[in-house]
Protein backbone atom coordinates (compact mmCIF):
# COMPACT_ATOMS: atom_id res chain seq x y z
CA UNK A 1 0.00 0.00 0.00
CA UNK A 2 1.38 3.28 -1.23
CA UNK A 3 0.89 6.66 1.25
CA UNK A 4 -2.48 7.67 2.93
CA UNK A 5 -3.46 3.53 1.91
CA UNK A 6 -5.21 4.51 -1.50
CA UNK A 7 -1.65 4.15 -3.59
CA UNK A 8 -0.15 1.40 -5.24
CA UNK A 9 2.84 0.11 -3.30
CA UNK A 10 6.23 0.35 -5.00
CA UNK A 11 6.67 -2.76 -6.45
CA UNK A 12 3.58 -2.58 -7.89
CA UNK A 13 4.32 0.48 -9.61
CA UNK A 14 8.20 -0.76 -10.77
CA UNK A 15 6.07 -4.08 -12.18
CA UNK A 16 3.53 -2.17 -14.07
CA UNK A 17 6.51 0.44 -15.30
CA UNK A 18 8.83 -2.43 -16.28
CA UNK A 19 5.84 -4.53 -17.70
CA UNK A 20 5.03 -1.69 -20.11
CA UNK A 21 8.98 -0.66 -21.29
CA UNK A 22 8.80 -4.49 -22.93
CA UNK A 23 8.60 -5.08 -26.23
CA UNK A 24 5.71 -7.59 -27.86
CA UNK A 25 8.81 -10.10 -27.77
CA UNK A 26 9.99 -9.66 -24.45
CA UNK A 27 6.29 -10.47 -23.08
CA UNK A 28 6.05 -13.30 -25.06
CA UNK A 29 9.07 -14.56 -23.35
CA UNK A 30 8.09 -12.87 -20.15
CA UNK A 31 4.98 -14.95 -20.39
CA UNK A 32 7.19 -18.41 -20.36
CA UNK A 33 9.42 -17.30 -17.74
CA UNK A 34 6.47 -16.60 -14.97
CA UNK A 35 6.99 -18.45 -12.06
CA UNK A 36 4.10 -17.82 -10.38
CA UNK A 37 5.26 -16.36 -7.44
CA UNK A 38 4.69 -12.47 -7.56
CA UNK A 39 8.04 -11.25 -5.47
CA UNK A 40 10.25 -13.16 -7.92
CA UNK A 41 8.60 -12.07 -10.33
CA UNK A 42 8.87 -8.68 -9.47
CA UNK A 43 12.52 -9.03 -9.13
CA UNK A 44 13.13 -10.56 -12.36
CA UNK A 45 11.23 -7.44 -13.72
CA UNK A 46 13.59 -5.37 -12.18
CA UNK A 47 16.53 -6.81 -12.68
CA UNK A 48 15.39 -7.17 -16.42
CA UNK A 49 15.00 -3.62 -16.12
CA UNK A 50 18.45 -3.01 -15.15
CA UNK A 51 19.49 -5.36 -17.53
CA UNK A 52 17.60 -2.69 -20.53
CA UNK A 53 19.11 0.23 -18.69
CA UNK A 54 22.40 -1.07 -18.61
CA UNK A 55 22.43 -2.20 -22.31
CA UNK A 56 21.33 1.61 -23.15
CA UNK A 57 24.29 2.79 -20.96
CA UNK A 58 26.45 0.36 -22.49
CA UNK A 59 25.19 1.61 -26.47
CA UNK A 60 25.48 5.06 -25.47
CA UNK A 61 29.42 4.68 -23.87
CA UNK A 62 30.21 2.55 -27.16
CA UNK A 63 29.02 5.65 -29.38
CA UNK A 64 30.92 7.72 -26.78
CA UNK A 65 34.11 6.00 -27.28
CA UNK A 66 33.68 5.99 -31.31
CA UNK A 67 33.27 9.80 -31.82
CA UNK A 68 36.20 10.05 -29.54
CA UNK A 69 37.97 7.53 -30.89
CA UNK A 70 37.13 9.98 -34.58
CA UNK A 71 38.20 12.74 -33.09
CA UNK A 72 41.62 11.23 -32.14
CA UNK A 73 42.12 10.34 -35.22
CA UNK A 74 41.52 13.51 -37.11
CA UNK A 75 43.78 15.11 -34.00
CA UNK A 76 46.64 12.84 -35.22
CA UNK A 77 46.24 13.88 -38.67
CA UNK A 78 46.10 17.00 -37.48
CA UNK A 79 49.44 16.56 -35.74
CA UNK A 80 50.82 15.18 -38.48
CA UNK A 81 50.32 17.58 -41.03
CA UNK A 82 51.52 20.36 -38.63
CA UNK A 83 55.22 18.61 -37.90
CA UNK A 84 55.18 18.53 -42.16
CA UNK A 85 55.03 22.17 -41.84
CA UNK A 86 57.34 22.61 -39.52
CA UNK A 87 59.78 20.19 -41.83
CA UNK A 88 59.28 22.32 -44.68
CA UNK A 89 60.06 25.57 -41.98
CA UNK A 90 63.00 23.84 -40.74
CA UNK A 91 64.54 22.76 -44.41
CA UNK A 92 64.00 26.34 -45.61
CA UNK A 93 65.66 27.68 -42.54
CA UNK A 94 68.64 25.95 -42.80
CA UNK A 95 68.85 27.07 -47.03
CA UNK A 96 68.66 30.43 -45.66
CA UNK A 97 71.16 29.58 -42.48
CA UNK A 98 73.42 28.00 -45.54
CA UNK A 99 73.10 31.04 -48.28
CA UNK A 100 74.11 33.55 -45.34
CA UNK A 101 76.76 31.76 -44.57
CA UNK A 102 78.51 30.93 -48.36
CA UNK A 103 78.37 34.70 -48.60
CA UNK A 104 80.82 34.88 -45.48
CA UNK A 105 79.09 38.07 -43.70
CA UNK A 106 82.33 38.78 -42.13
CA UNK A 107 84.43 39.52 -45.20
CA UNK A 108 82.19 41.25 -47.09
CA UNK A 109 81.66 43.51 -44.84
CA UNK A 110 85.15 43.98 -44.64
CA UNK A 111 85.28 44.39 -48.31
CA UNK A 112 82.69 46.92 -47.98
CA UNK A 113 84.95 48.98 -45.49
CA UNK A 114 87.80 48.96 -47.71
CA UNK A 115 85.67 50.14 -50.71
CA UNK A 116 84.05 53.30 -48.22
CA UNK A 117 87.77 53.83 -47.41
CA UNK A 118 89.00 54.51 -50.81
CA UNK A 119 85.55 56.12 -51.81
CA UNK A 120 86.09 58.25 -48.94
CA UNK A 121 89.94 59.13 -50.26
CA UNK A 122 89.19 59.78 -54.17
CA UNK A 123 86.16 62.14 -52.72
CA UNK A 124 88.68 64.30 -51.02
CA UNK A 125 91.14 64.39 -54.53
CA UNK A 126 88.00 65.61 -56.11
CA UNK A 127 87.77 68.19 -53.55
CA UNK A 128 90.86 69.24 -53.84
CA UNK A 129 91.02 69.10 -57.72
CA UNK A 130 87.62 71.10 -57.66
CA UNK A 131 89.50 73.88 -55.64
CA UNK A 132 92.43 74.10 -57.96
CA UNK A 133 90.22 74.26 -60.67
CA UNK A 134 88.49 77.86 -59.41
CA UNK A 135 91.61 78.73 -58.40
CA UNK A 136 92.93 78.82 -61.75
CA UNK A 137 89.60 79.70 -63.47
CA UNK A 138 89.65 83.14 -60.73
CA UNK A 139 93.68 83.63 -62.21
CA UNK A 140 92.85 83.32 -65.73
CA UNK A 141 89.71 85.81 -65.11
CA UNK A 142 92.10 88.13 -63.53
CA UNK A 143 94.60 87.47 -66.46
CA UNK A 144 91.70 88.09 -69.06
CA UNK A 145 90.90 91.75 -67.10
CA UNK A 146 94.30 92.14 -66.94
CA UNK A 147 95.32 91.62 -70.87
CA UNK A 148 91.65 93.31 -71.33
CA UNK A 149 92.88 96.13 -69.58
CA UNK A 150 96.66 96.43 -71.69
CA UNK A 151 94.74 96.14 -75.15
CA UNK A 152 92.79 99.07 -74.12
CA UNK A 153 95.69 101.43 -73.46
Amino acid sequence: MGLFGGGKSREQIIAESAELNVSPQAEEKKDDATTGNAKIDIEFAKIKGQLDSFAEVRKATNERFSRISEQMGELRGMIIDTNKAMGKVEVSSTKAVDLVESVHPEKLMIEVRKQDGKIEALRASIESNEAIMKDLMLELKKMRDRMNFYKGV
